[in-house]
């Protein structure tokens, strides 16, 4: 039997396996999970210099790891504006006026699911639009896309950009 570096137990550990089981414990040896199994399963590695952790219940996915980070855009989520329902200027800025009359003046207004393709006008959105509908915050409105957003005057001030300085080229309108 090997003697585990790490074992933990009490939990909800999902096993990604192909039938999606779940059991209760982890073994890990060397950084390398060497088993999974039931509680009194796993207790059999370990040894006098193992460490314990009681998972008290909760929910673990070993090796399952997202490098590209989309569940933390999911997090964030969660707390923004939503606007992928906009179809027009007005409409947009409507849900930005929305949330700056429920939100202190001087904090970031969140705002994500934009998608310019999708609205209809005559003219594209800029920065001064969304400072008339969030003229105390600074805000972001992230682009349906994930990198690309547009920010107010504000934010840029918050961020460091100082009044007057040139535009990069193809943005900051």
């Amino acid at each position: 039997m090997t003697v585990a570096d790490t074992v933990l137990i009490n939990g909800k550990v999902a096993t990604v396996d192909r039938h999606f089981r779940f059991t209760r414990a982890i073994t890990v040896k060397n950084g390398w999970i060497i088993n999974v199994g039931e509680d009194e399963e796993i207790k059999t590695h370990i040894g006098p210099d193992t460490q314990i952790i009681d998972l008290q219940g909760k929910l673990i996915l070993p090796a399952a790891h997202d490098a590209h980070v989309h569940i933390s855009w999911l997090a964030a989520s969660w707390k923004c504006v939503n606007c992928s329902t906009a179809r027009t200027l007005e409409a947009l800025l409507a849900l930005l006026r929305e949330r700056a009359a429920t939100t202190p003046p001087g904090q970031w207004i969140h705002a994500c699911g934009f998608n310019p393709a999708i609205i209809d006008s005559s003219r594209p959105l800029t920065r001064h639009d969304i400072d008339s509908a969030t003229p105390n915050h600074p805000a972001c409105l992230a682009l349906w896309d994930g990198p690309s957003c547009l920010v107010t005057s504000t934010a840029r001030e918050v961020v460091g950009r100082a009044r007057g300085a040139a535009d990069p080229g193809g943005g900051g309108r």
